[in-house]
C-alpha cells in the first residue's frame, strides 16, 4: 500500500472536519497527488466530459462550461460531497498532469461510517499504470484514519470491466445488478456466490443487533466504545498524527449522552478538581467502570499526563483491537451517538453538518463547540441537580450529656410533595425512605498527608492505567 503524506494547507495542524474537509487538505502518495477541486480545475474537466466514453462509463449528463462552474461550486461547498483532482505526479500541480478525479459521498445520514467512493481516470495515458489504484487506496485511507469511515460502496457500469476488476480487488461485494434498458434488479449468475456470503454476513448482524438489545450492558459499552473512537485514533504509519481525549472531556460527554439517554448509566455529583478549582461534577461510576473494563479487555488505550496545572490527568484512545469491534457495530448502537455528538438537525448553526462537538472549559463552564459553524452549548455537566426532602437534626444518646432532645421536622415532610425535582435522567428505581437515621462523620489522618498527594499523582487511588 502506497505511504500515505497527508499535507495541510496554511499550516493547519489538525486532521480536518467534513465540513472544511474539501478545503484544507492534499493527500500525497508514491506515484500521485489528490487536490481538491478548485476553480481553476474547471475548464480541464469541462474538456473531460465533452468525452461519450467518459458520459457513458459515468453515467453522466454533458454540462456546458457555466454549469460546470456553478457544479464546482456547489460540489466545494457541499459538506456531504469531497471531490479530489487526482495529479500523475507528486511534486508539481500543472494542467497537463491532471489524470482523473475521486470522489466520497456521504448520502445515508443514520449511517455516517457507510461512504460512497468512485474514481475516473479520465486521461487515456495514464489508464493501466497504477494511477486509479493508488488514488483509491489513499482516499480509502484517509476516510477511515481521518474521517472514520468502515464501509464503502460505489456504482460502476457495468460494462467498465477496468473499474469492476479493481475493486473486486479489495473484496467488494456485488449488491445489486439492474440491467439499464430495464431498470430493475436482476440476479448476477457470476455473483450468486458474493450475494449468498453477504446475505450471511447481514443475517449475522440482525442475530448481534437482537443478542445486543437483550444485554443492556454491552450496549452501553459498544457505545462508549464507539463515542471514544469519534474522538481518537491510533497512528497506523509513522507519518500519521494520533488522537487522545481526556478523561474530564470524556466524562463531559459521557454525560451529555446519559441525559440524552444515548447510554443507559447513572450519576451522582462529586468534588472535582478542575484547573485547581473545586467543582461538583456529574461522574457516572457506572461509566467508569466500563472505561476500566474496555481497557482490561485492551480494546482501549490509556495514557497519564500532567496538565498545566500539574495535576494528574488519563487520557484515552481506542486501540486497533477496538476499531475491529467498532467497525462491527450497527445503526442502533451508532445513530444515538452520533446525534449526541453533532449539531441538532433544527438547529440555526450549519444544521446536518457532521462536524463532531468539541469539549471546551472556560474556566467557570463546561460547553460543546464547533468551531467551523459558531455553534456552542453549555453543558450542565456541573449543576448540582436537587430534590426535595426534610431533616432533623439528630445526635445518638451516647454522645449526649443531658439537655433536651433536638427538635423533629417530621411533621413538614408533606412539604416535599409540592416542590420539583431537577433531576434530568430518566431514573430506574426511586427510593423512598421513612425515619432514617444519618450520621455525617469525617475521619481525619493525623500525618501521612504527603502520602496521600503522593498517591493521587501516581493515581493509585483510581484504577492503575
Amino acid at each position: 500500500m502506497a505511504l500515505i503524506r497527508i499535507t495541510y494547507q496554511g499550516g493547519i495542524a489538525r486532521a480536518p472536519s467534513r465540513s472544511n474537509m474539501r478545503l484544507d487538505v492534499k493527500i500525497q502518495g508514491d506515484l500521485v497527488r489528490l487536490v481538491p477541486y478548485a476553480a481553476h480545475h474547471v475548464h480541464k474537466y469541462h474538456n473531460w466530459m465533452k468525452d461519450p466514453f467518459l458520459l457513458e462509463m459515468t453515467a453522466s449528463e454533458p454540462l456546458s462550461l457555466e454549469e460546470e462552474q456553478q457544479m464546482q461550486v456547489t460540489w466545494r461547498e457541499d459538506p456531504t460531497k469531497a471531490t479530489f483532482i487526482v495529479f500523475a505526479t507528486t511534486d508539481t500541480e500543472t494542467e497537463d498532469e491532471m489524470a482523473g478525479d475521486v470522489n466520497l459521498f456521504f448520502n445515508d445520514d443514520e449511517d455516517t461510517a457507510n461512504c460512497e467512493i468512485d474514481i475516473m481516470v479520465a486521461e487515456a495515458r495514464y489508464r493501466g499504470k497504477g494511477v486509479g489504484r493508488e488514488a483509491v487506496l489513499l482516499m480509502m485511507s484517509y476516510a477511515v484514519t481521518h474521517l472514520h469511515v468502515h464501509r464503502f460502496y460505489c456504482k460502476i457500469n457495468e460494462t467498465n470491466e477496468p473499474s469492476l476488476g479493481l475493486f473486486r480487488k479489495y473484496d467488494f461485494l456485488l449488491l445489486d445488478f439492474r440491467d439499464k434498458a430495464a431498470g430493475a434488479p436482476t440476479e448476477a449468475p457470476d455473483e450468486e456466490a458474493a450475494k449468498a456470503e453477504l446475505a450471511a454476513v447481514e443475517a449475522q448482524d440482525e442475530d448481534d443487533d437482537d443478542e445486543s438489545d437483550t444485554n443492556e450492558e454491552d450496549t452501553n459499552q459498544n457505545r462508549l466504545l464507539y463515542l471514544i473512537s469519534l474522538y481518537t485514533k491510533p497512528a497506523i504509519l509513522s507519518t500519521d498524527k494520533e488522537e487522545w481525549i481526556r478523561k474530564p472531556a470524556l466524562l463531559v460527554l459521557l454525560y451529555e449522552a446519559i441525559v440524552s439517554q444515548a447510554v443507559d448509566y447513572d450519576y451522582a455529583p462529586a468534588s472535582e478538581l478542575i484547573e485547581n478549582k473545586r467543582k461538583y461534577f456529574n461522574i457516572s461510576q457506572e461509566g467508569k467502570s466500563d472505561l476500566d473494563f474496555l481497557r482490561e479487555e485492551e480494546l482501549l488505550n490509556g495514557l497519564k499526563l500532567a496538565s498545566k496545572s500539574y495535576q494528574p490527568v488519563t487520557c484515552y484512545q481506542i486501540s486497533e483491537k477496538g476499531q475491529e469491534l467498532v467497525a462491527k457495530l450497527g445503526k442502533a448502537d451508532k445513530s444515538p451517538i452520533h446525534d449526541m455528538v453533532t449539531i441538532p438537525p433544527r438547529s440555526a448553526y450549519a444544521p446536518g453538518t457532521r462536524n463532531l462537538l468539541r469539549v471546551d472549559w472556560d474556566g467557570h463552564e463546561y460547553w460543546l463547540v464547533d468551531a467551523d459553524s459558531g455553534y456552542r452549548r453549555v453543558s450542565s455537566v456541573t449543576e448540582t441537580e436537587t430534590v426535595s426532602y426534610v431533616s432533623s437534626a439528630y445526635v445518638p444518646q451516647c454522645l449526649r450529656r443531658g439537655g433536651r432532645p433536638t427538635l423533629s421536622n417530621a411533621h413538614r415532610a408533606h412539604e416535599c410533595g409540592l416542590s420539583d425535582s431537577t433531576i434530568k435522567d430518566q431514573l430506574d428505581e426511586i427510593i423512598s425512605l421513612n425515619s432514617v437515621s444519618l450520621i455525617v462523620s469525617e475521619f481525619i489522618p493525623f500525618g501521612a498527608n504527603q502520602l496521600v498527594q503522593l498517591n493521587c499523582n501516581l493515581g493509585s487511588t483510581e484504577r492503575v492505567q
